[in-house]
């Protein structure tokens, strides 16, 4: 049976289908709010209604309840699933209805209904349905016979009566009387005479054998004492006694009912008798009953009936409020893209005008101050998408967007964006990676990495020592389906369980007191489980209060390689940090021709500074009319094109140059530029023409990326990668070095300040491995912390200052750990570190050796 828990996803749908295929009868499944949509409805039903197929039963009911039902029944109907959803039981509500079929037939049909609610769907109704038409017209005759039948019975007593008071005699009449029928003497209760229904019903016996036994004799004590009762009742009055009397089986269940009329009766000899005539009136009790039944539901109809006229008036009064809430919806997504442009423009200025900066400046201070404003302003732009992303959810116009990605990359990418902010708080990011991971799997991986960053960075910002852990653990494999379970655990100061439930609100902030110097504007859980929601997972947490919380979910993704990841290290694979202010150009493009157009004369600025060095020539247009214009006048490569301008905006734009220019517009790719971010823009821009679309601020890789993808490929030059040695910086450096994936020479040399000064350091710490290796092997093993702590800074150091950042951070998670008292992560990371610095031992020392021969 199905039930609450049961959820119609695409999976439950298949098993629906299959079952409903193999099912005799009619089986369908609708929503039960209004306009009750079906979801679902077998070829059984299709045939009931006289259709072929699932087009003709859609164009026959609107493919909804409403539509498959009698327009006279709909109400009554209507009133017993109200019943059935008000008592929230698990039992079936039966019902009979007509329906109208493709030809025009009218059919009377059962209906056994369930209503069940469901997280995917709300209410719905599960139904199972026949066609009764030839067996209800036959239970209908079969009543209509019954009546006729008594109607002659009670015809037959009331000419029997007459008959009685005419004759003066009863004892011939009693014996061929169709009805039980007898006579008993009033003053010693014994009969005079029976028929033999009577004679039956009494003892089972010849009326013979019935005359002259009183009902004592004949009766168990219970119904003598009834017939006795009744008898001095009859004797009593001057007209007919009528009485009923239920006849039950052994353990007491009715099987009939009789109506028994006695009378007052005088013979020809001057006896007073009693007369009785017994009737069998079971069928004409249920019909009555039935009819008393259908008069109360008819009562009960009218009143619905009424009820419904007011629910109608009451509905113009809420449809007039939905028409309203609709318009103040619109409104509040236009002010929510006017309120985007309004932001991101100035902030698009203020990026773009900073990253120039960057680029030109040599002056430390300068380029730190710069490297502030740029992560201030990357923040003020998180918080406005949470802003948008949350109203995106709420007009229900969030989107999944799949496509396959790798499984190393996105764990890669999580640890490089917490990482380094896990450092500057002192804090050990603890991974627990499963080897059984697919390497490549299909699916929303900005949305998912969207997710996970939110769970660190809260780790991060609530968490003031300690660890924070990131977990992916496979839970199952179904086919070409992997289920992953993805955790953030921490050792913050977690959530007072009062505070529970206002976890996932927008906008609370939970113990203000401690976290009212945190950033953030308190949407980002409450995003991240709308999201999960979108994936049909759920997030799920455990706190404790001052131990710390785990946010956990588990989420299925299509598998594209099944090849699984191994032992995978993102800690190794992650690469070293690029130093900040550093910029690096991708390619040039001296030929091509570029029109950018935008109303803000700064923006214009920020985007050709950015793009000096990649050579191109690039025009800048204000206005849409003046872009019309030097289109017309030239021939354009590409053109980036501002959606939000006074006069004629970016589509008003894009539809002239089409109108004017076809030939040229329809080759020449158009890529709009906007500052809105509001749900379904980039739909909006795509459907308008535009070839591609860049959100602003604008990033610059973004936009370069753009250009290689777009500019004829015969006019754009990749840069070619740097050579070994990477710069004249590194010259004379022995080529072993270069190849050692442990070392980055460049960063090394940055360090020292030079070659010479470098190799210095280089044969330094090759001669101390040996020794460094043994006494931190040592202090782990005995847990010695003081004696650890102080060799695992040393190495953090040294190994930095050679290059070695990969053996680098290792060893400040465990100088972390050291300081936690974490012995356990100590024990289990201290041999990785250990077995990566004494494999560099050996080649570096040769490379020393070679460095000493040529110096």
């Amino acid at each position: 049976m199905f039930n609450g828990n049961y959820e119609l996803n695409s999976e439950a749908f298949k098993v629906v289908e299959e079952i409903g295929r193999n099912m005799p009868g009619g089986f369908f499944i609708y929503k039960a709010a209004p306009p009750e949509e079906l979801l679902y409805a077998n070829q059984e039903v299709y045939n009931i209604f006289g259709c072929r197929d699932l087009e003709e039963f859609k164009t026959l009911t609107g493919f909804n309840f409403r539509g498959m039902v009698h327009p006279e029944d709909y109400a009554e109907i209507l009133n017993s699933i109200e019943n059935q959803i008000e008592r929230n039981d698990d039992n079936f509500d039966h019902v009979e209805y007509r329906i109208i079929r493709k030809d025009g037939a009218v059919r009377w049909v059962d209906d056994y209904g369930h209503f069940s609610q469901t997280k995917t769907h709300g209410g719905v109704y599960y139904v199972f349905i026949s066609d009764i038409t030839e067996k209800k017209a036959q239970l209908d005759a079969q009543i209509q016979r019954t009546e006729e039948e008594n109607k002659r019975l009670i015809e037959q007593i009331e000419s029997a009566a007459k008959l009685a008071d005419l004759l003066g005699s009863v004892s011939s009449l009693l014996t061929n009387m169709p009805a039980m029928s007898f006579s008993k003497d009033a003053e010693t209760g014994k009969y005079l005479a029976c028929n033999q229904s009577f004679a039956e019903y009494a003892h089972k016996k010849h009326p013979r054998e019935v005359v002259g036994l009183t009902d004592f004799e004949i009766f168990d004590k219970k119904t003598a004492e009834k017939f006795v009762a009744d008898d001095k009742m009859a004797l009593s009055m001057d007209k007919p006694y009528i009485f009923f009397e239920d006849v039950p089986d052994a353990g007491g269940k009715i099987l009939r009912n009789l109506q028994t009329t006695k009378m007052k009766f005088t013979d020809t000899n001057g006896k007073i008798c009693c007369l009785g005539m017994c009737v069998d009136v079971t069928e004409m009790t249920r019909i009555k009953s039935a009819e008393a039944e259908a008069r109360i539901k008819q009562q009960e109809l009218e009143e619905k009936i009424a009820l419904q006229e007011k629910l109608l008036e009451q509905s113009e009064t809420l449809k007039e409020a939905l028409k309203d809430a609709e318009e103040a919806s619109r409104a509040k997504t236009q002010f929510l893209s006017n309120m985007s442009h309004e932001i991101r423009t100035p902030i698009t200025a203020i990026l773009g005008m900073n990253e120039l900066i960057r680029r030109e400046s040599t002056d430390e201070n300068i380029i730190k101050y710069s490297n502030n404003i740029d992560k201030a302003g990357t923040s003020l732009l998180g918080i406005i998408n949470d802003i948008l992303d949350f109203s995106k959810i709420e007009a229900g116009r969030m989107e999944l967007v799949s496509a396959k990605y790798s499984i190393r990359e996105l764990i890669t990418d999580l640890v490089n964006l917490i990482r380094f902010r896990l450092e500057d708080k002192g804090l050990i990011l603890k991974l627990n990676i499963d080897s059984r991971l697919p390497t490549v799997l299909f699916g929303d991986e900005l949305r998912l990495k969207q997710i996970i960053t939110n769970l660190l960075t809260n780790a991060a910002k609530y968490t003031e020592k300690g660890t924070v852990e990131l977990s992916f653990q496979v839970t199952k494999k179904i086919d070409d389906m992997v289920y992953i379970s993805v955790a953030v655990k921490d050792t913050g100061i977690g959530i007072r369980p009062e505070e529970m439930d206002k976890l996932f609100s927008a906008f609370d902030r939970l113990d203000v007191i401690r976290t009212r110097g945190i950033e953030g504007t308190g949407l980002g859980l409450a995003i991240s489980a709308r999201m999960l929601d979108l994936m049909n997972s759920k997030l799920k947490v455990v706190s404790e209060y001052e131990r710390g919380s785990e946010f956990s979910f588990v989420v299925g993704q299509k598998i594209i390689d099944a090849g699984e990841i191994g032992n995978f290290d993102p800690l190794t694979n992650s690469g070293t940090e690029k130093r900040e202010g550093e910029s690096h150009l991708s390619f040039t493009a001296p030929n091509a021709r570029v029109l950018i157009v935008d109303d803000t004369e700064l923006n214009l600025q920020v985007v050709v500074g950015l793009l000096k060095r990649t050579q191109i020539k690039i025009d800048t247009a204000k206005s849409g009319r003046e872009c019309l214009e030097l289109f017309g006048a030239d021939d354009y490569d590409m053109i980036f094109l501002d959606y939000r301008m006074p006069g004629m905006d970016g589509i008003e734009t894009l539809k002239k140059l089409y109108e004017l220019y076809p030939e040229k517009a329809h080759k020449t790719p158009m890529i709009c530029l906007t500052a809105s971010a509001v749900s379904g823009d980039r739909e909006k821009m795509l459907s308008a023409g535009f070839d591609d679309y860049l959100s602003k601020p604008v990033n610059i890789a973004k936009m370069e990326g753009m250009m290689i993808k777009y500019l004829p490929e015969e006019k754009v030059t990749l840069a070619e990668p740097a050579p070994t040695p990477k710069s004249e910086n590194l010259s004379g450096l022995p080529e072993g070095i270069f190849k050692l994936k442990e070392i980055d020479p460049d960063t090394g040399v940055d360090y020292c300040g030079g070659v010479e000064d470098y190799m210095d350091a280089v044969a330094v710490f090759s001669m101390s491995i040996a020794q460094k290796s043994a006494d931190i092997e040592k202090a782990c093993h005995e847990k010695d912390l003081r004696t650890f702590i102080n060799l695992v800074h040393s190495l953090k150091s040294t190994s930095r200052l050679i290059g070695a950042t990969g053996i680098s951070d290792i060893a400040f998670t465990l100088e972390q750990a050291g300081k936690n008292d974490d012995i356990e992560y100590m024990e289990k990371v201290t041999p990785e570190l250990l077995t990566r610095y004494r494999k560099l031992q050996v080649p570096l020392e040769e490379i020393v050796d070679e460095w000493d021969e040529n110096h």
